[in-house]
């Protein structure tokens, strides 16, 4: 099964899975753009499935993969500002294959699709949001005074 959202806009895809900022409403799980800027470019940093021929410092694609417990079905959903796929396999008689992840299986046919329009261009970056700390290199948290490890 193939999903195909055609023609994602920076207005339309962020609208879908953030907003500008999470003011503490429980009842909101969204998360604040600058958040969602730091995942979708990690997202992009995936290792790739062997033999694709998109580049990834060319072709900016957001992805992630997923497989069931016991390998009966696997997924991977990927994105580009034009562009969103999401490839599901499976067995219809739910029985398990060793090979069925989603790197495997899904994430090959997911760069494939992509690769017949692939993306230039990325999303703009948030004008709001961002903080600049200095991290302790020993933690890996913001630095408190006490950290001689920044």
């Amino acid at each position: 099964m193939i999903l195909l959202l055609d023609e994602a806009t920076t207005d339309t895809l962020p609208k879908l899975h953030w907003k500008k900022t999470n003011r503490g409403d429980s009842s909101n799980t969204r998360m604040a753009s600058a958040s969602a800027w730091f995942t979708m470019n990690a997202l992009q940093k995936v290792y790739r499935p062997k033999g694709h021929t998109l580049k990834a410092d060319t072709n900016p694609i957001s992805w992630k993969t997923g497989t069931s417990f016991g390998f009966r079905d696997a997924w991977s959903i990927g994105f580009t500002p034009k562009t969103v796929i999401g490839v599901w396999v499976g067995n219809a008689d739910s029985e398990a294959r060793a090979d069925l992840t989603g790197h495997k299986a899904a994430a090959p046919l997911l760069f494939d699709l992509l690769g017949i329009r692939p993306a230039k261009e990325w999303f703009r970056q948030p004008k709001e949001g961002f903080i600049q700390a200095d991290i302790c290199m020993h933690s890996k948290m913001k630095a408190s005074a006490e950290c001689v490890h920044k």
